[in-house]
C-alpha cells in the first residue's frame, strides 16, 4: 500500500567526477532534514548495484540530476535519468557552473543554478512535505483512524496504533496478565453465517484427511499501559492486558462470517457497529468488538550485524506469496499457561507419542496459570525459526513494543521484537540445519535495520502484507531510529542497549 503524501525522499544522480560538489548537495539535505539515497551509505560493498539504484528511485519522490560536462558523457547518469523519467518522477537538474544553458530534450524542465537557488528548492520540499497528507479513499476505514495509523516512508499500515510509539517498551517482568474464564458473545447477525462456516472446513479437511479442531486460544478483553506499578514502591510503567477465552472456531468463523456477510471492503457504518469503531481509534479499546479479539503474538528479529527479518509465506499455508513478521504465534491458553510467579509452564510440551490431553484441543481448558504472551512469542521463535535459538538471546532482549488492531484480520496483535546476538546469515543457517517443526509455513527475509533505507521502504510498500506483521516491523524499526536519535550513538551501540536493558 502506498499513499500520497508529499514527504520529499530524493535521489541525487551525478558522475563520480562530481563527487565533491554532488557532497555539497547531500549536505545541504542533510541540514534540512531531507531523507535521501545516500551512494556511500545505502551500496554496500558487493550490492547490486543497478538493483539498488533502481529501487531508490523507485520510492523517491524527486530525483535531482547534478548536470556537469562529466554528467553528460556519463552512461549511468542517463540511464538513471530515464529510469526516473519512465517512472514519472519529478526531476529536477542542478546546472553545474561550467554550463550556461539546458540541453535537449530537458530544456523545458525545472532547473536550478547557484546554491542559494538549490537550498530554496531544498526548503521548499521541506515546506511541501508538512502539509502532505495521504489520500485516502473517502469513506475508508483508515480515512477515519489516519490519526491513529502506522506511517513509514512513502505508505502506512492498515491498523490502529492502539499503544506504542518512539522508544517505550516493557519487558516480561513489566508486563502484568489477568485471565477471567468469560465466554464470547455471537453476534446473531453473524450466528447463521459463522455456522456454516466451520462446517464448510470440517468438511474440507475430512476430505483431505486432516484435522481441523477448535483450539483453546485466547482474546484480549482490555488493557492499560500504566504509568506506575501500583503494587511497587518504584515508579516503574507497566502493561496490564486482560484475557479471556477464544475457540479457533469462533475466531475463523466469525472472521470469514464478517467477510461472507459484508464484503472484504465493507462501508464505514459496518467497522462502526462491529468494532465501535470510534472508541477503537479514540480510546484503544477493543472492548465493543463484535468480533474474536483472538490474540496473536507479532515478532520481529532484529540481528546485531543491522538486519530485521520477517517472513514470506509459503505455497502450503493460506494466504501464499503474502509477507508477514519473522513469528507469527497466537497465544494457546494450554500451551502457553504459565505460572505467573516463576514464569514457568505449566503445560510442558509433550512429545509426539504422548499427544495433548482432550481439552487441550477445544474450548473447554482453563488455566491454571495465565496464557503468557511471552511464552507464545518464545514458542514461536523455536518452532518457526530453530529451536537453538532458546538460550540464545537474553530475556530482556525480547521486548513488547506495541499493540495494533488491523483492519485485514479484525483483531488485536501484540507487537514484539527480539533483539539476537548473531548475524543474520547465522540465524539462517540455524534454521536451514536444526529448522523448528513449523519452519515450513514461511521464508525468512531480511532488509536493513533502518527506516530511511531504500530497500526497507520498498519491501514495507509491498502490497501482500499481513498488516499486524507489518506494524511489528515499522515498530521494531522504530524504536531503534528513536533510540539512536536520542542516544546518538550507532547501531551496534543501540542494539547492545535493547539487548541488555
Amino acid at each position: 500500500m502506498t499513499h500520497g503524501t508529499t514527504e520529499p525522499y530524493v535521489m541525487v544522480s551525478f558522475s563520480s567526477r562530481d563527487a565533491a560538489q554532488v557532497d555539497e548537495l547531500l549536505a545541504e539535505l542533510d541540514r534540512q532534514s531531507v531523507r535521501h539515497f545516500e551512494y556511500r551509505r545505502d551500496i554496500r560493498h558487493g550490492a547490486d548495484i543497478l538493483g539498488t539504484v533502481r529501487n531508490a528511485i523507485e520510492q523517491s519522490s524527486h530525483v535531482v540530476i547534478y548536470l556537469s560536462p562529466a554528467s553528460l558523457e556519463s552512461p549511468w547518469v542517463w540511464l538513471e535519468v530515464g529510469m526516473a523519467f519512465g517512472r514519472e518522477k519529478a526531476l529536477v537538474f542542478v546546472l553545474d557552473e561550467a554550463l550556461t544553458s539546458m540541453p535537449m530534450p530537458f530544456d523545458g524542465l525545472r532547473h536550478v543554478t547557484g546554491r542559494s537557488e538549490y537550498a530554496r528548492f531544498v526548503r521548499e520540499l521541506v515546506e511541501t512535505g508538512k502539509s502532505g497528507t495521504p489520500d485516502f479513499p473517502p469513506g475508508s476505514v483508515e480515512e477515519a483512524a489516519r490519526d491513529k495509523l502506522y506511517y513509514h516512508p512513502g505508505g502506512w499500515v492498515s491498523a490502529v496504533r492502539l499503544w506504542g510509539a518512539e522508544d517505550v517498551y516493557f519487558t516480561e517482568d513489566r508486563v502484568r496478565v489477568e485471565y477471567e474464564h468469560v465466554p464470547l458473545h455471537i453476534p446473531p447477525e453473524l450466528a447463521q453465517a459463522r455456522d456454516r462456516t466451520i462446517e464448510a472446513k470440517k468438511k474440507r479437511a475430512e476430505a483431505i484427511g486432516q484435522v481441523f479442531f477448535d483450539g483453546p486460544n485466547t482474546r484480549l478483553l482490555d488493557f492499560r499501559a500504566s504509568p506506575v506499578d501500583e503494587t511497587s514502591a518504584l515508579e516503574v510503567p507497566v502493561l496490564r492486558l486482560r484475557l479471556g477465552p477464544v475457540g479457533w472456531y469462533d475466531y475463523e468463523g466469525l472472521d470469514e462470517a464478517f467477510r461472507e456477510t459484508q464484503g472484504d471492503s465493507p462501508p464505514l457504518h459496518v467497522y462502526r457497529y462491529f468494532l465501535k469503531l470510534d472508541a477503537l481509534i479514540r480510546d484503544g479499546d477493543v472492548s465493543g468488538s463484535r468480533l474474536s479479539n483472538i490474540m496473536d503474538n507479532a515478532v520481529t528479529i532484529v540481528t546485531e550485524d543491522g538486519h530485521v527479518l520477517y517472513g514470506e509465506r509459503s505455497r502450503r499455508v493460506t494466504y501464499p506469496g503474502g509477507l508477514t513478521c519473522a513469528v507469527a504465534e497466537n497465544l494457546n491458553r494450554y500451551l502457553d499457561d504459565t505460572d505467573p510467579r516463576t514464569g514457568q509452564l505449566l503445560n510442558p510440551l509433550p512429545s509426539a507419542a504422548d499427544g495433548l490431553p482432550g481439552n487441550a484441543l477445544d474450548g473447554s481448558y482453563v488455566p491454571t496459570g495465565v496464557p503468557s504472551p511471552f511464552a507464545a512469542a518464545r514458542r514461536g521463535l523455536s518452532s518457526e525459526v530453530s529451536p537453538r535459538l532458546d538460550g540464545l538471546y537474553p530475556p530482556s532482549a525480547l521486548k513488547v513494543t506495541g499493540l495494533a488492531f488491523g483492519f485485514d484480520i479484525l483483531h488485536p496483535s501484540l507487537l514484539f521484537c527480539v533483539f539476537v546476538p548473531a548475524s543474520r546469515d547465522e540465524i539462517f543457517a540455524m534454521r536451514a540445519q536444526e529448522p523448528g517443526d513449523e519452519a515450513y509455513e514461511q521464508v525468512l527475509r531480511s532488509v536493513p535495520a533502518d527506516r530511511d533505507s531504500p530497500e526497507t521502504a520498498r519491501v514495507l510498500n509491498l502490497g501482500n502484507w499481513a498488516q499486524g506483521g507489518k506494524a511489528s516491523l515499522v515498530r521494531a524499526l522504530e524504536l531503534i531510529h528513536a533510540v539512536r536519535r536520542r542516544r546518538g550513538c550507532s547501531f551496534a551501540d543501540a542494539f547492545q542497549l535493547l539487548l541488555d536493558e
